[in-house]
């Protein structure tokens, strides 16, 4: 016979605190200790009493104390015999926090990862919206004078790196070599998508342009 206050709780405390079967299932045993594999043991054989029940037979009782669990066969009458030894379950709080912090983690981690997608999204967009009101967006221009022989001329090369295709009209301003401010127009230039550096318009001066050589040139366009 086991003495009023063995394994740290009194007889009369034995019957609450002990796990049964899921139908007659009264315990404040943690779910932490009634999912080790020793406690699981002790049910399944407690069940296995209780279906085959005899006469004064004794039942395997699980109990459970703070920091530890153990089997023991109970006559019904508070009186338990042939406990095995303790298992301590002492660390189960410990595994339970650590396992706690890593979920935890986890969620940091994966909310971290969802706003720096959230991030990029609406970073995305406002490039988007931010190409789609300013048509040039993405877009070069550039007018250059050049020399052929004694000709003098102003060539327009573009670049679209842009997801859009674009029409554009490019003005170049430049100084003409009497000092005059003279002007040339590239009009209505296509460009598709991703188009590389290319020449669109040369002008070969004459009275358009004036007299060369052209310095100070600048271009500027309208796009569509």
């Amino acid at each position: 016979m086991i003495g009023r206050y063995a394994l740290g709780i009194s007889c009369a405390a034995v019957l609450s605190v002990c796990a049964v079967p899921a139908y007659a299932q009264q315990n404040t045993c943690s779910t932490d200790q009634l999912n080790m594999p020793s406690a699981r043991e002790c049910m399944r054989l407690q069940e296995q009493d209780l279906l085959s029940k005899k006469e004064n037979a004794k039942t395997h009782m699980l109990i459970c104390a703070i920091s530890s669990i153990r089997c023991c066969l109970s006559d019904g009458k508070g009186h338990l015999s042939d406990c095995g030894p303790p298992l301590d379950t002492s660390k189960l709080d410990a595994d339970r926090k650590k396992k706690q912090e890593e979920e935890d983690k986890k969620k940091q981690e994966a909310k971290k990862k969802e706003e720096e997608a959230k991030k990029k999204e609406e970073e995305a967009k406002r490039i988007a919206a931010q190409k789609a009101a300013d048509p040039k967006a993405g877009i070069k221009f550039e007018c250059l004078p050049e020399k052929d022989g004694s000709k003098y001329a102003i060539k327009v090369y573009t670049t679209n790196s842009s997801d859009t295709a674009r029409t554009c009209t490019v003005d170049c301003a430049f100084t003409r070599s009497d000092k005059k401010s003279g002007s040339t127009k590239c009009p209505d230039v296509r460009m598709n998508a991703h188009s590389p550096r290319q020449l669109m318009c040369t002008d070969w001066g004459g009275d358009r342009t004036g007299p060369g050589p052209f310095t100070n040139v600048s271009a500027k366009a309208e796009c569509r």
